[in-house]
This record gives structure tokens, sequence and C-alpha cells, in this order.
């Protein structure tokens, strides 16, 4: 284990950040895109939802209009999330562009819901290419050229 004079000596001039790491950051933007891409596709098919969710509807207590306007508020749910998972992406890749292991570790993270919830619960459109840009981006961090760039003690995390 290095003393703290050897960590600062090392910490003088950070490496280049590698291309896979730039590339990285592009793949989680398309990522980002793509969710909303996906979302705003699924409510401009509303009523194909909304349709699907009447005939499967077994509860008389249930009314159309209950199912329509929950199927509303689901879709715009969705939208939203759909675009706070775009900003915590471009967040998380823009501070991956410095080095920073957090981050990496936050989107490897988020990789994990992300994957789940677009190929287990929500298979629909472009999920599965959602699901493949985070994966991709996730792939992208942890090559070894990556774990290069994201060594402990050149940079602070």
């Amino acid at each position: 284990m290095p003393t703290a004079a050897e960590a600062a000596a090392r910490r003088t001039e950070p490496e280049e950040r590698p291309a896979v790491v730039r590339y990285a950051f592009f793949v989680w933007a398309l990522a980002g895109l793509s969710g909303i891409l996906n979302a705003i596709i699924m409510l401009i098919n509303k009523q194909a939802f909304i349709d699907h969710a009447i005939k499967q509807n077994r509860s008389p207590n249930i009314t159309n209009d209950q199912i329509a306007s929950g199927a509303t508020t689901l879709l715009w749910m969705f939208m939203v999330v759909a675009v706070i998972f775009a900003v915590l992406f471009g967040l998380f890749a823009y501070k991956a562009q410095e080095a920073v292991r957090r981050a990496r570790l936050m989107l490897t993270i988020l990789c994990l819901i992300n994957v789940v919830f677009y190929l287990v619960v929500l298979q629909v459109y472009l999920s599965p290419l959602v699901a493949a840009f985070t994966l991709a981006g996730t792939v992208l961090l942890y090559l070894p050229r990556s774990n290069v760039f994201f060594r402990p003690g050149d940079l602070p995390t």
C-alpha cells in the first residue's frame, strides 16, 4: 500500500481518456434517447394498450373508464421515468469521462435495473434495444483500457 506522499506523486498527471470511455458516453446517451423514444411510442399507441387491458379485464368492479385512466397514468409515469433515467445516464456517463469510479458503479447499477425492467417487466417496442445499449455501455466501462483509466489512486473518486 503506497504512502500518502507516493499516492500524491502518482496523481500529478491524469492519464489520457481512452477511446472506449468516450464511446461509452455516446452509447449511454443512445440508451437514454431510445428509452425516451420507447416511452413516446407507447404514448402514441395508448389506445392499443387500453383496448388490450379492457379485453383482459375480468373484474366486474372495474369500469372501462377506470382502465383507460389508469393506463394513461401508467404510460405518463413510464415517460417520466424514461426521462429521469436518461438524465441519470447522461450525468453519470459525463462524470465517468473524468475517471470518477462512483459514476461507473452507478451506471452499472442503473444498467442492472434497466435490463431487468426492459427485459422482464416492459417487453414492448424498443425495450430490447434499450437493454442492449445499457449492457454495451457497461461493458465498455469495464474493458481493460477502461480499468486502467479508472484504477484507484490516480484521481480522487
